[in-house]
């Protein structure tokens, strides 16, 4: 397992908030956007399971609002939220 410092750690934060902030064309705000509240209520389909792009929005989306409402370290709520689509995705059978 790689073991992120402090800065990299910092460094991924500020790299998912700008991720963010280009996919959906506005200014990173404090707590979970509009838009990925609405990619969060979107079920989980094999299209989105399958989508590049998809997927990691949700991904995204889904370790921004483990931060806002869990508060835990960036690391952890992006494995948390990978951990949590492939098993969603699993029970539609489409094991990513």
């Amino acid at each position: 397992m790689i073991k992120l410092t402090d800065k990299v750690e910092k460094d991924l934060k500020e790299f998912m908030e700008f991720t963010l902030k280009s996919e959906f064309g506005e200014e990173a705000n404090p707590g979970v956007s509009e838009k990925c509240e609405i990619v969060l209520k979107q079920p989980v389909t094999k299209d989105l399971c399958y989508d590049f792009r998809k997927i990691r929005q949700r991904v995204l989306c889904r370790a921004w609002e483990l931060i806002e409402k869990e508060k835990i370290p960036f690391r952890d709520a992006i494995r948390k939220s990978w951990r949590e689509i492939k098993e969603e995705c699993a029970r539609i059978s489409a094991v990513i």
